[in-house]
């Protein structure tokens, strides 16, 4: 009960600081789009602009590993990633946090499990802890099944939306983020 009521925090949160970062700048979400200004006269710094998210992924039997890692991690407290791919070549089975994260809550559309894995095109990490996880490695890893028949290149691409990563101050925090390629068959 206790990480339900911790996580609709976290999402009231970042809800708030979309919509009213959002509102205020007449910006959609995005990589690379600021914050803005909240409404009732409080604002919000600049963005950080530091840190590289980045996917990589091995080939194993008829699975994929994708990795995600952080390097010159600013100090993070939160983060909201979305990992997509082509679901007519994988589908998603499994997420686990890294040591990294130990401490905090990682939640993810893939827990959900069962028949609803094969409708997914993207995987989502919502991790959030009591305080800013520091050092660089891995965040979490996704085990994709290589569907029958799949071959060729396909890429795992990184999104996150504006306001999804933050510190223990809540100041938004925008990374460069890197996607991959593999070779299946």
């Amino acid at each position: 009960m206790k990480i339900i009521a911790s996580f609709l925090i976290f999402v009231l949160v970042i809800f708030c600081a979309v919509s009213c970062g959002n509102a205020e700048s007449g910006k959609d979400s995005g990589n690379t789009a600021d914050t803005g200004a909240f409404t009732g006269g409080a604002s919000v710094d600049d963005p950080i602009r530091d840190g590289k998210v980045s996917v990589k992924a091995e080939i194993s039997e008829n699975q994929v590993i994708a990795q995600v890692y952080i390097d010159g991690n600013p100090g993070v407290a939160a983060f909201n990633l979305e990992l997509g791919f082509d679901k007519a070549i994988l589908r998603p089975v499994s997420i686990e946090g890294a040591t990294l994260i130990s401490g905090a809550t990682l939640l993810s559309n893939v827990q959900q499990g069962g028949d609803s894995l094969a409708t997914l095109d993207s995987v989502t990490a919502y991790c959030f802890g009591a305080s800013d996880f520091n050092g660089d490695g891995t965040l979490f890893t996704v085990i994709f099944d290589v569907l029958e028949g799949a071959s060729g290149e396909t890429e795992i691409t990184l999104n996150s939306p504006v306001g999804g990563n933050v510190n223990q101050e809540l100041k938004d925090i925008v990374f460069e983020l890197q996607n991959c390629s593999i070779t299946l068959g």
